[in-house]
């Protein structure tokens, strides 16, 4: 029986004026670099920088890291291996996976409350199930 993860993403609190979380459905076997791929669609961002997966309890100190590569030689490849089901459940009481997208910016993505659910035939996964918060603007250019 094919499974999915039910998860709350949520862009960290101190890059947005108003919350932006949305509730999806995500097949167990996506893989990391799949996830950075329906985000990117999600959020209307131009997947045009680099990115990371890590396990942190407050988003920002990274104490799991899922690329054996150092910082900015960073390769696809790690993340196209690992699918969500390797991830869940963490190792860590508290913790949530983050990602981590664009090291300028650092749009950085919360994933709460992951939870193993049993995929329905007639849905289309990845699914949403529940969207508060417009989009932001990947640029903000300010004179």
């Amino acid at each position: 029986m094919d499974r999915a993860y039910r998860i709350v993403i949520e862009i960290l609190p101190r890059f947005l004026k108003e919350p932006w979380i949305r509730e999806v459905e995500i097949p167990e076997n996506y893989s990391l670099h799949e996830i950075h791929l329906y985000i990117q669609n999600l959020i209307g961002f131009d997947n045009d920088h680099m990115y990371d997966f890590y396990g942190s309890i407050n988003g920002f100190k990274q104490l799991i890291h899922y690329s054996d590569e150092e910082l900015f030689e960073f390769i696809v490849e790690d993340f196209e291996e690992i699918e969500l089901k390797d991830v869940f459940p963490l190792k860590r009481r508290r913790m949530n996976l983050y990602y981590l997208f664009d090291y300028g910016d650092s749009w950085i993505f919360a994933f709460r409350r992951p939870r193993r659910i049993k995929m329905i035939d007639e849905v289309i996964y990845p699914s949403i199930i529940r969207s508060v918060g417009a989009n932001p603007e990947q640029y903000v250019y300010e004179p």
